[in-house]
């Protein structure tokens, strides 16, 4: 079920199965408890029957969103679950957030190549993967720029799992030479720890500080600020 401010729909197996006009409002903000199979009437807790209506069935794979899912998203979370669809069952521990985060900006076939390149990391094909990753970088860094971010970073890690922490850093200046009025915390964060793995203390300390200073309720805050005390107590 997806309610984005205008409108309630509802998908069954992936598909649109209904859809209605709702009023432009926010999601009320209740005390109740949230419950998954049970509706508690006032607040009430289910252990008396007459305020409570309980879901009679098994339940599982509950997942709540912070914003309406499209419905490209819908039907990808239906084909990932590895019940119905094989093709995504090695793919569940690469999958994360930046990668649905993603989805919405990505056509799917180009998408599903950069998952693709995920698996060849996860199994430990570096070559192959760098390749791969080069490949869809250079295709598409005209007209793709979220897509080829993520990929750089995900190209720049795996310079890191070898321990090739100059391919690295370069992977990343790259990028920020390629998309100048690029502001994220993420590839600012990336770009630090290089710095600090090579021995740049001053180069590592003015980036994170930057991230600090520039989102500083990001996740990336809070892992800058670990970093920097840690640079500091060298």
């Amino acid at each position: 079920g997806v309610y984005d401010g205008k409108n309630i729909k509802l998908y069954i197996d992936g598909k649109l199965d209904s859809s209605e006009a709702a009023s432009e409002k926010q999601i009320s903000r209740l005390k109740n408890k949230l419950t998954i199979g049970e509706n508690l009437l006032n607040g009430k807790s289910g252990q008396d029957a007459k305020y409570s209506r309980s879901w009679h069935g098994n339940i599982s794979q509950v997942a709540i969103f912070d914003n309406a899912l499209t419905l490209v998203e819908v039907c990808w979370l239906y084909n990932s679950d590895p019940i119905i669809s094989p093709k995504y069952y090695c793919l569940n521990g690469i999958i994360s957030r930046g990668d649905i985060d993603l989805l919405r900006d990505t056509p799917q076939e180009l998408f599903d190549e950069f998952i693709e390149c995920k698996k060849l990391f996860e199994e430990r094909k570096y070559s192959e993967a760098i390749k791969a990753l080069d490949e869809l970088i250079l295709k598409n860094k005209a007209s793709q720029q979220s897509f080829v971010v993520r990929a750089s970073l995900l190209e720049s890690q795996i310079y890191i799992q070898q321990d090739d922490i100059e391919n690295a850093t370069k992977t990343i200046e790259v990028l920020q030479k390629t998309y100048p009025e690029l502001d994220s915390p993420e590839v600012t964060f990336s770009l630090a720890y290089c710095y600090a793995k090579q021995g740049n203390s001053s180069q590592a300390e003015t980036l994170l500080r930057q991230i600090i200073d520039n989102h500083p309720q990001s996740d990336y805050a809070l892992r800058a600020q670990l970093c920097l005390s840690r640079l500091m107590a060298k």
